[in-house]
């Protein structure tokens, strides 16, 4: 399936203006307070609400109520439990969490925003030039050796999937069991997507909107001179156009998305996309982390990645991009002796790396390419 398996956090969308996790709800409160919500400002005051009512927790334990991911974690135990801090209602909680997608959908809709310019939209470079770099990688007439790539990513945002559809590269999000297109590059979100739902009647059911179909239905119109605008993504917005015929049911607009924590196991919906994420790092001869953190509240992508590892293939390379050493130096402590040495940390961040990343995956090129 992949000799080299990309795996991509927030550090990765940063450069096309996703905010890192540890900021997410400061911007998400920015949105707010500008009134630039939108339609989802109930949605937003809910999230906003209970997170002050998380203060009595303090009070008894460290919790950072600054960080999306433990807020987020907070939420889903919350709605396991029926408790919420100083909010006893399940009902009220159940609403709470399901709020927090649409302020999730919309904080990244208003921040991960592609350039239009000369009568179309295009990719962020970085997420360009990697794409690029995919294709070359695995095309034998431009190098001696090519491999075969697989991704993934724990973002939710569309910048990476936007970029191999801008370039015509297929590509497979794994939500169906069965035999994957084998010319399709996966890209396995493992906490869901911005453009996938779920069948609200029969709850197992799960489909993508096709950013093809996406744009068949929705055009971008410029303004009245030729400057270059910023223009949002928004199939969080529009999931209400897919439907599960078997049920006649359309979706709500409730983008299908999961915190990085211990709750995974639960969400049957994903359970294709984390087996096919261990095949291919079963396979894997590189590894390439891509402004990954390695928080320590993701566990379950820690034991994926143990356990995906343990395959017969010899791995000849681990690569982190990430600016700071902060990665690195966590990823070593998870690491045995041997394949410490393995490790090769690239400090110039995600777009500044990709050259001296071709050559660490020793893509010698074909003479006259």
């Amino acid at each position: 399936m992949a000799d080299a398996v990309f795996i991509l956090g927030a550090g990765a969308s940063k450069e096309c203006g996703a905010p890192l996790m540890a900021d997410f709800l400061d911007v998400a409160d920015e949105l707010r307070l500008r009134g630039k919500a939108g339609t989802d400002v109930e949605h937003f005051e809910r999230v906003f609400e209970s997170i002050a009512a998380l203060k009595s927790v303090q009070a008894q334990m460290a919790l950072d109520t600054y960080d999306l991911e433990k807020v987020f974690s907070a939420f889903e135990m919350g709605a396991m439990i029926g408790r919420l801090g100083s909010i006893n209602e399940p009902a009220r909680i159940m609403e709470t969490r399901r709020a927090m997608t649409r302020v999730i959908a919309r904080t990244l809709q208003a921040t991960v925003r592609l350039r239009f310019s000369n009568n179309q939209l295009a990719p962020a470079p970085s997420y360009s030039r990697f794409v690029e770099l995919l294709v070359k990688a695995r095309n034998p007439a431009e190098v001696k050796r090519p491999i075969r790539p697989a991704i993934i990513t724990l973002n939710y945002d569309l910048a990476l999937d936007f970029a191999l559809h801008w370039h015509q590269v297929a590509y497979s999000y794994g939500l169906s069991e069965g035999a994957p297109n084998a010319r399709a590059i996966p890209l396995l979100k493992l906490h869901g997507s911005l453009n996938w739902g779920s069948c609200p009647k029969c709850e197992s059911y799960v489909a993508s909107y096709d950013l093809g179909a996406y744009f068949k239905n929705y055009t971008f119109r410029p303004g009245f001179d030729d400057r270059p605008i910023e223009v949002e993504l928004d199939l969080g917005d529009r999931l209400q156009d897919l439907r599960h015929e078997e049920c006649r049911t359309t979706f709500p607009n409730e983008p299908l998305v999961v915190p990085p924590t211990w709750n995974k196991s639960d969400n049957r919906l994903l359970r294709n996309v984390w087996r096919l994420a261990a095949h291919a790092l079963s396979e894997a001869r590189y590894l390439v982390f891509i402004g990954y953190s390695f928080p320590e509240t993701d566990l379950y992508f820690q034991y994926l990645l143990g356990l995906g590892l343990a395959g017969d293939t010899r791995i000849r390379r681990i690569v982190v991009i990430n600016p700071d050493s902060v990665a690195h130096d966590r990823l070593q402590t998870q690491l045995s002796p041997v394949m410490r040495k393995r490790v090769v940390h690239l400090q110039g961040g995600f777009g500044h790396s990709l050259g001296d990343l071709e050559d660490l995956l020793e893509l010698e090129s074909v003479q006259g390419a």
